[in-house]
């Protein structure tokens, strides 16, 4: 634990790295062989994957993490290990036999075997999520890099190759088992630890006050996150689902760069310094300062060439994305501020303070889906992403209550970048203009030149939010 956080950090962001711009790659493939339907119906199962995956971790995972018990170690890790294997094979009976109201539901007979078939995700994936929180907490970045890219590598080499046989729907079904697969077997392989026939009711028990919490946390977070296309399945099209999907794959995959490091690195960074609530001010404002100049500029960047990177990469048939990208664009980049909070209330146990604040938060998002799907597809898009904007600043408001610090030394930070990707997007607009139709001149100026006049103007007015960044990114971990 003695590594440079900036160490850590790399490694992170590699593996994230490395596994945003394959799976964007593989993305694309499939994109252009598959068509928005054959998406939309994937995204559809996806969603009760998701929900199903948050009730078998439970906030067990979590707790693990968190816990500092040593004396109970091995026999809270065997716990949890079978408690997650039962709960899958559970959940996977659940969605078996519930699979043919769910077809019946959208009207898509095809979903009844292709939610069977998938949702063996969530029994093979019990069966590794031990070992994986272990290896989060050992903060092993270097070993989750190589499983990871392995297993994204493999699983669309194989989703690829099924999608040119001629499987359509089922070549991303595939994709997601063998990724799946693949993972859990690295985990085994890189960590020691193995589980044993033990069942202890007092381990449950005891973590039982903190997961509970943590467990309807990541419940509600998936149910109503996975909302939004469930309800444009139902409203819409199936379709419009695959164009919402597309879009908000596009959009998450700078999103999901930032989010998977801090996602896997905060929150065991938080839980060992919980106790250290200077050191927990001074990473937090840095963290989210970070996390926002850099997203920033890459969401900026796509919104604004929204329209070449879709008509060039996916072709055509994906234009109706193009709208649904640049809205999603101009309000995703908060999203890691409520990733940053989440994970430091949760390393400091506040996890009593995350609940209701996540409920409310959903209720919010529940009143904006409910506001938009009269008003359309992309005023449904339009309200959630203003949601997401009052979720965010929500998050820092409880955050700086509890680490007693003023709430202007978090916000005040955020205005420079702000400012900065003002201006640089109102340049590259007017050099759009002067591009128009030129899509692969506007891949290669428009890119420079907001790099130019965002990183300038921030070097100019930004310096020393940057000086301090760098320092505590220095520091030991």
């Amino acid at each position: 634990m003695s590594s440079k956080i900036s160490v850590l950090f790399g490694w992170n962001f590699l593996e994230t790295l490395l596994a945003e711009v394959v799976t964007f790659i593989i993305g694309i493939i499939l994109a252009r062989i598959l068509g928005a339907e054959e998406y939309g119906l994937c995204g559809l199962l996806m969603i009760f994957i998701a929900i199903s995956q948050g009730i078998i971790d439970g906030g067990f995972g979590s707790a693990l993490i968190q816990s500092r018990a040593a004396e109970t170690e091995q026999r809270d890790r065997n716990t949890i290990f079978w408690f997650n294997v039962v709960v899958s094979v559970f959940c996977y009976l659940l969605l078996f036999f519930s699979s043919g109201w769910i077809a019946a539901f959208y009207r898509r007979p095809i979903l009844a075997p292709m939610l069977q078939t998938l949702a063996l995700l969530i029994v093979i994936n019990a069966l590794g999520l031990v070992q994986r929180n272990i290896l989060l907490r050992e903060l092993k970045m270097k070993e989750l890099t190589i499983i990871n890219f392995i297993g994204i590598f493999l699983s669309g080499v194989g989703g690829i190759a099924a999608a040119y046989g001629g499987m359509g729907a089922w070549s991303i079904i595939i994709s997601r088992l063998t990724r799946t697969a693949i993972l859990v077997a690295g985990f085994w392989f890189f960590s020691s630890w193995r589980p044993q026939w033990q069942f202890c009711r007092e381990s449950l028990v005891r973590m039982w006050h903190y997961a509970s919490r943590i467990f309807c946390i990541s419940f509600i977070e998936n149910v109503f996150n996975n909302l939004t296309p469930m309800v444009i399945g139902k409203s819409f099209s199936i379709a419009d689902v695959g164009f919402y999907n597309r879009a908000e794959s596009l959009q998450c995959v700078p999103r999901n760069l930032l989010q998977g490091i801090i996602s896997r690195f905060c929150f065991p960074f938080f839980a060992k310094y919980q106790q250290d609530s200077d050191k927990l001010k001074s990473y937090y404002i840095s963290f989210i300062w970070i996390s926002t100049v850099i997203l920033l500029l890459c969401l900026g960047g796509l919104a604004v060439l929204a329209e070449p990177v879709i008509v060039l990469l996916l072709t055509d048939k994906w234009a109706p994305c193009i709208p649904l990208l640049q809205i999603m664009c101009m309000f995703a980049w908060v999203m890691p501020i409520q990733t940053i909070s989440n994970s430091i209330l949760n390393g400091m146990g506040k996890v009593n303070a995350m609940l209701r604040l996540t409920f409310c938060q959903r209720c919010l998002l529940l009143f904006g889906i409910v506001c938009g799907v009269p008003l359309g597809l992309t005023m449904l898009v339009v309200l959630t992403g203003m949601v997401q904007v009052i979720n965010s600043m929500s998050c820092i408001v409880v955050v700086a209550h509890f680490l007693e610090v003023d709430l202007r030394e978090v916000l005040r930070p955020l205005c420079a970048p702000l400012l900065c990707i003002g201006t640089a997007w109102a340049v590259a607009e007017w050099a759009m203009i002067n591009m128009t139709g030129m899509h692969i001149l506007q891949m290669f100026v428009i890119p420079v030149l907001m790099s130019a006049v965002y990183c300038g103007g921030l070097l100019g007015i930004a310096r020393s939010n940057l000086r301090t960044a760098l320092i505590l990114l220095n520091a030991k971990a």
